[in-house]
């Protein structure tokens, strides 16, 4: 697992949530479980997929659905952004890319976000490109590929 194994959550580092606020977005959805952890321990962090059988992809309001129907701890953007900048708490496995070559992408499903005029919700994934943890979003109508896994918090 990561050798660093205690991260103190910090929730006053609001860089990304600024930017989209800037840009007419607001948190529409928040899991409550997430939002009260002041650290992680790095043993109980897991990756979870919820595709099933032969699917490659999936629709994002399906894939969040299936996701809160297991009642996990979605991990949220506040921990998200403590490790974008910590990046000493990603993890060498989050940081391989898949046998065909993508990179792997961890969504933190815990904040969703919703566009006030178009009303396009979004989520927050990381991923490690170039010696950099990066943090993008994606919108839930879209289709979600097979290389997006949830960071959730298990027992």
């Amino acid at each position: 697992m990561n050798e660093h194994k205690i991260m103190i959550i910090d929730r006053s580092i609001q860089d990304t949530l600024y930017l989209f606020k800037e840009s007419g977005w607001f948190i529409c959805e928040q899991n409550e479980k997430s939002l009260t952890l002041n650290n992680i321990d790095w043993d109980k962090v897991l990756t979870k997929t919820v595709l099933s059988g032969r699917e490659k992809e999936i629709d994002g309001r399906e894939r969040l659905a299936r996701l809160k129907k297991n009642g996990y701890t979605l991990l949220d953007i506040g921990v998200a952004e403590t490790i974008l900048k910590n990046p000493k708490f990603f993890p060498e496995t989050w940081k391989r890319k898949t046998n065909k070559g993508n990179f792997i992408r961890i969504s933190f499903d815990g904040t969703i976000l919703q566009n006030r005029e178009s009303g396009y919700q979004c989520s927050f994934f990381l991923y490690w490109e170039d010696g950099f943890a990066r943090i993008n979003n994606f919108f839930l109508d879209t289709q979600i590929p097979l290389s997006t896994v949830s960071a959730i918090l298990g027992d």
